[in-house]
C-alpha cells in the first residue's frame, strides 16, 4: 500500500515536490521577481549613482577586469556579463537590473534553503517587502549596487546550496556541479559571505542530523524503517539521517571549494589588498559604531522587523497551536540569525570599514539575512494556526501583496525617466566636455567616474567613436590606453574646485600640466611644452 506524501518540513533536504516546494513553483517566483526588476530599474533608482555605481559600467566597456579596479576582493561579475552591451546605457541598465533581479531573489533562494518546502514564499515576500518598501531609495540602490553586489553574492550562494541538498536526495551530480559553481562565484563576488554562510549550514543540517541519529529507527542497522515513518522514499529516519548528513557536507565542500577559489585568484591579482583586522582593544568599539550607524540608517528595516515580532508574539500568546509549534519557528530564525551575527562581526572587526566611516552598506548582508530571519519566524508561526488548505491562499496572497506594492511605489516604468536620473546625476561637466574636445578627465573619485560615464554614453549616441578617459583613483588598469594619446592631441579636463588634481596627476604620473583656459563648470589643462592656444 502506498504511502500518502505530507507536506515538506522545516530543513528538510529532500527534492522539491509538487506545490510551494517544486522547481516549477522556484522558477515561477523568481520570473516574477525578473519582471519587478525591470520595473525598479525603469524607475528612480539611477538618480544615486555616483563614482562607484559607474566603474563596474565602465570596466564592461573598456577594460574588463577580475576583480573591481586596482582591488582583489570584489568579483566582477556583473560587468562581465554585460559585456556584449557596448551601449553605456544599456550596458548600465543589464548590470543593474540582473543585480536588482538577484538581490530580491536571494530573499526567497534564502528562505527556499532554510525552510524547505514550508513557508518560503511568504516569508522571502515579507522579508524583501520590509526591506524595499521601508528603506529611503537610496538605500534600497545599495543593495542593488553592481561594485559591492551583496544581494548578488547572496543569491548566488544560497541557489548553489539548494541545488546541493538536491545532489544530496538525488545524485544528480550536473546540478551538483552548478552549485559548486554558484558557490564559487558567489565568494568571488563577495568573500566576506563565508562569514554567513557557514554558520547557516551548520545550524540548518546538523542539529537534525543529531536528532535522527538518537532515533531508535536509525539504531538498527540494516533493519526495515520504522511503520511510524510517514516519508517515502528514503528509508525511514536512518535515510534521512545519511541525506541531511550528506547534504550538510556538499554544501560545506562548496563554500571550501569557492572560498580557495576566490583566495586564489585574488593572489593572482597585481593590485593586492588584503583584510586587515583591528587591534583587539579597538574592536568592541567598532561594532558598536557600525551597528549604531546601522540602525540611524536602516530604520524602515528596524521597525519593519520589530512588527513582524510583534505580530507573531501576539499569535504565540493568544494560540495555543502556535505554541507548540515554537522550537520548530525558532529552528527557522536561528541559522540566519547567527549567519547574519557572525557577518557582521567579520565587518565590525575590519580596518578598512573604520577608514570609510562605519558605512552601513557593510551590513546590508546582516540586514538582509536578520530580516529573512524575523519573516522565517513570523511565517512558520502563522502557517501553524492554518490548515493546509490555507497555507496555499495566504502564500499566494503574500505574494500579491509584495507584487503590488513595488508596483505602486515605484509608478509607471520610463526609459525617459531613467536618461533624464542620469543625465541630472552624471551629466553636470558634460557640455564642457564635449564642446572643447576633451580626451580626459582629471582630479576626484566621485566627479571624473560620473563624467567620463556620460561623456562616453554622448558620444555613443553621436556616432563618435572617440573614447574620454578618466585620471582619477582606481585608474591604474586603463592607462595603457589613455597614457597612449598623443600629447599634442590631449586635452584634460579639471572640474573647477576639484583639490585632488595635482595629487591625481602625481600618484599616475601624468606629468606637469598648464591651464589654458577655464570654462564655466571646467578647467581645461595641456601637457607642458606644447602650443596651447585654442584649436
Amino acid at each position: 500500500m502506498s504511502v500518502p506524501e505530507q507536506p515538506a518540513t522545516l530543513n528538510d533536504p529532500s527534492p522539491p515536490r509538487d506545490g510551494v516546494g517544486s522547481w516549477r513553483c522556484l522558477a515561477a517566483v523568481l520570473a516574477i521577481v525578473g519582471v519587478l526588476a525591470v520595473w525598479i530599474n525603469l524607475d528612480g533608482l539611477h538618480r544615486y549613482q555616483s563614482g562607484d555605481s559607474v566603474v563596474p559600467v565602465l570596466m564592461s566597456l573598456y577594460r574588463w577586469t577580475p576583480f573591481y579596479w586596482e582591488t582583489n576582493r570584489l568579483g566582477s561579475l556583473l560587468p562581465l556579463l554585460a559585456r556584449p552591451f557596448r551601449d553605456p546605457l544599456a550596458n548600465m541598465l543589464v548590470q543593474y537590473t540582473t543585480a536588482t533581479w538577484l538581490g530580491i531573489s536571494a530573499f526567497f533562494l534564502g528562505a527556499r534553503y532554510v525552510l524547505g518546502g514550508g513557508p518560503w514564499i511568504a516569508a522571502g515576500a515579507i522579508a524583501a517587502g520590509i526591506y524595499l518598501d521601508f528603506q529611503p531609495a537610496g538605500l534600497r540602490f545599495e543593495m542593488m549596487m553592481t561594485q559591492h553586489a551583496y544581494g548578488t553574492a547572496l543569491a548566488l550562494g544560497f541557489g548553489g546550496l539548494i541545488l546541493l541538498d538536491h545532489v544530496a536526495t538525488t545524485r544528480a551530480w550536473m546540478r551538483g556541479a552548478l552549485g559548486m559553481a554558484a558557490l564559487s562565484l558567489a565568494l568571488w563576488v563577495n568573500v566576506s559571505l563565508i562569514a554567513s554562510l557557514l554558520p547557516v549550514i551548520v545550524l540548518r543540517h546538523w542539529p537534525s542530523a543529531a536528532k535522527l541519529r538518537e532515533s531508535p529507527d536509525v539504531a538498527a542497522p540494516g533493519g526495515p524503517p520504522a511503520q511510524s515513518d510517514p516519508a517515502p522514499s528514503f528509508c525511514g529516519k536512518r535515510g534521512r539521517f545519511a541525506i541531511t548528513l550528506r547534504a550538510s557536507w556538499l554544501s560545506l565542500a562548496g563554500v571550501a571549494a569557492g572560498f580557495i577559489f576566490s583566495l586564489v585568484w585574488s593572489r593572482m591579482r597585481r593590485h593586492y589588498e588584503t583584510y586587515t583586522l583591528l587591534p583587539l582593544l579597538q574592536i568592541g568599539q567598532s561594532w558598536m559604531h557600525l551597528w549604531r550607524e546601522a540602525f540611524a540608517t536602516f530604520p524602515g528595516a528596524t521597525w519593519g522587523a520589530a512588527a513582524a515580532l510583534a505580530a507573531a508574539t501576539i499569535v504565540l500568546v493568544v494560540n495555543r497551536q502556535a505554541r507548540q509549534s515554537i522550537v520548530d519557528s525558532l529552528r527557522a530564525a536561528l541559522p540566519l540569525l547567527t549567519g547574519a551575527l557572525c557577518h557582521s562581526v567579520l565587518m565590525g572587526s575590519l580596518a578598512w570599514v573604520g577608514m570609510n566611516a562605519y558605512a552601513a552598506r557593510y551590513l546590508i548582508v546582516s540586514i538582509m539575512l536578520t530580516l529573512l530571519a524575523v519573516a522565517g519566524l513570523f511565517s512558520t508561526i502563522i502557517f501553524k494556526t492554518i490548515g493546509y488548505r490555507w497555507r496555499s491562499m495566504a502564500t499566494w496572497a503574500t505574494m500579491a501583496g509584495f507584487v503590488g506594492t513595488i508596483v505602486v511605489l515605484h509608478g509607471t516604468p520610463s526609459l525617459a525617466s531613467v536618461r533624464a536620473d542620469i543625465d541630472r546625476t552624471t551629466g553636470r561637466l558634460t557640455k564642457e566636455i564635449m564642446e572643447a574636445e576633451c580626451t580626459h578627465v582629471i582630479g576626484s573619485y566621485w566627479v571624473v567616474w560620473p563624467a567620463v560615464f556620460h561623456a562616453n554614453l554622448e558620444l555613443f549616441e553621436r556616432g563618435d567613436g572617440r573614447i574620454v578617459w578618466g585620471i582619477a583613483s582606481r585608474c591604474g588598469p586603463t592607462k595603457k590606453f589613455w597614457s597612449k594619446v598623443p600629447p599634442e592631441q590631449t586635452k584634460i579636463a579639471a572640474a573647477i574646485g576639484d583639490d585632488e588634481v595635482e595629487k591625481i596627476a602625481e600618484m599616475y604620473q601624468v606629468g606637469p600640466l598648464v591651464e589654458e583656459r577655464q570654462l564655466q563648470t571646467i578647467r581645461i589643462l595641456r601637457p607642458a611644452g606644447f602650443d596651447m592656444r585654442p584649436r
